[in-house]
């Protein structure tokens, strides 16, 4: 049987931690401001809780993206890691919106374009691709610059900055007070997510389509944008509706749960 085992999730400026029993039993730690000492004083603070919880196993640290450790010097420290991508995925196929598929790709739309496809009659866990520096060659993105740019500089937060010079966010709050400027730019963004999901379909046929990262949050101003484009350039019908994955707290702490057991 498994052992209950502590995850911290790694956030700008904070920690979230979890003490997780098994898949339907979690107890939230609480929400920690990341230690004014650094490395040392986390340890510390993570023994402190493994002792009170009379945990044996290692933490297990969720990552926003696998140079987190690096970054933060958490390689200083003993414990598991996982990223957020993976442990998000793996909750959703075991526990979630998920668990009736064979089959999943798993999109995620920040500053990096990451994708994760997941099938459960393949035991090996796949490995996160990294695909925004690759070449956008699609016809959308041709017209657009006269060139070929990254497919970050089209469906990243790099897109806003390149039409603008303003951050995703600020565009997106303009578009919600009114900004028919906002408004374009976001149905320009959504046309290029859409073309990118359905070429992604044809090379994985997947059963399912999930989209999260910070951009999933701001879907509702491109979400149609999107849906219009993918079914342009599909060449069948789509086999599911496209899943947006909200903010959900255990989540991704019961994923690395499930990942490392």
């Amino acid at each position: 049987m498994p052992q209950p085992v502590l995850t911290i999730e790694l956030q700008p400026g904070s920690l979230k931690a979890f003490v997780v029993s098994n898949a339907s039993k979690i107890k939230a730690c609480g929400i920690f401001p990341w230690p004014d000492k650094g490395i040392k004083e986390l340890n510390t603070n993570l023994l402190a809780i493994k002792k009170s919880f009379k945990l044996k196993s290692d933490p297990i640290c969720i990552l926003p993206e696998p140079e987190s450790v690096k970054k933060t010097g958490l390689s200083k420290i003993k414990l598991k890691t996982v990223t957020l991508l993976e442990a998000r995925a793996a909750y959703e196929m075991e526990k979630g919106i998920f668990k009736n598929k064979h089959s999943a790709l798993f999109i995620e739309l920040g500053q990096k374009i990451n994708i994760l496809m997941l099938n459960k009659a393949n035991k090996k866990s796949p490995a996160v691709l990294d695909i925004s520096s690759l070449t956008a060659n699609y016809l959308e993105a041709l017209l657009d610059t006269g060139e070929a740019y990254r497919l970050k500089d089209y469906c990243g937060t790099d897109f806003f900055k390149r039409k603008s010079r303003e951050s995703y966010d600020k565009i997106y709050n303009q578009t919600q007070e009114g900004s028919v400027e906002g408004a374009e730019m976001f149905v320009e963004y959504g046309s290029f997510v859409g073309t990118l999901i359905a070429n992604l379909e044809m090379l994985f046929n997947p059963d399912a389509v999930a989209i999260t990262g910070p951009l999933a949050q701001t879907h509702d101003a491109w979400s149609h944008a999107m849906g219009k484009a993918r079914k342009q350039h599909l060449t069948h019908n789509p086999k599911s509706k496209i899943n947006i994955l909200k903010s959900k707290p255990e989540a991704a702490a019961v994923g690395a749960f499930l990942l490392v057991k």
